[in-house]
């Protein structure tokens, strides 16, 4: 005979209202939004600070370099398009993606940017890759911090309601 755990648990009813509360302090349209921001956030200073989702520093490229020189932006900041184009998007009310607006044009050129970006962030046309999008090793504990961060707030809320 196999062996099994129980457990019973008592004052469903109360977990039942807790549990009902908690939904109402908190939807996951707003962990979603919320998480969704902090990401775009993270994204965007690692475009600014020229690393990859990782952390590993870009190629620096020559024009960059004589920006930099001038006091004026780095590497793939020649306009500032491509980096205004970093978005948050809200594809459902249960999906949140980060990427680039697609309809984000060169402030010069006129241009899309989505093109210049796909170079860039894969590395083709004989470009260095510059990975500017993407889930990094640390955005996971950064979101669990979050995360957590939300339930807290809301549990305590839900408790003294």
């Amino acid at each position: 005979m196999g062996e099994f755990i129980g457990a019973e648990i008592k004052g469903g009813k109360a977990l039942e209202v807790f549990f009902r509360r908690l939904g109402d302090q908190l939807t996951s349209e707003q962990v979603l939004d919320t998480v969704g921001a902090l990401l775009l956030d993270r994204h965007r200073k690692r475009f600014l600070d020229e690393v990859n989702p990782d952390g590993v520093p870009w190629e620096p490229s020559i024009a960059g370099f004589f920006r930099r020189g001038e006091g004026d932006t780095g590497t793939l900041f020649d306009t500032g398009s491509l980096f205004n184009s970093i978005d948050l998007f809200r594809k459902s009310s249960n999906v949140r993606s980060i990427g680039v607006n697609p309809s984000t044009r060169n402030r010069e050129t006129g241009e899309p940017v989505e093109n210049y970006a796909l170079i860039h962030q894969l590395g083709l046309e004989g470009q260095p890759k510059r990975e500017f999008l993407g889930f990094g090793a640390d955005d996971g504990s950064a979101v669990e911090a979050v995360m957590l961060s939300l339930f807290k707030r809301a549990a305590r809320a839900a408790r003294t309601r």
